[in-house]
């Protein structure tokens, strides 16, 4: 997460079209037990992943 949040704040548009931070952020929702924090849950909808 702290670097997905990194590449976003230096290259927004970027990281947008980007299928690995998709697919890193899928595989953050599927292993993540308890209720996902609210940075989670506003990279989850930046990178239109839906977990």
């Amino acid at each position: 997460m702290d670097e997905l949040t990194r590449v976003r704040d230096a290259a927004p548009e970027w990281l947008r079209h980007q299928n690995s931070a998709a697919e890193t952020m899928q595989e953050i929702l599927s292993k993540r037990k308890r209720t996902l924090t609210t940075e989670m849950q506003d990279m989850a909808a930046y990178l239109d992943v839906v977990g």
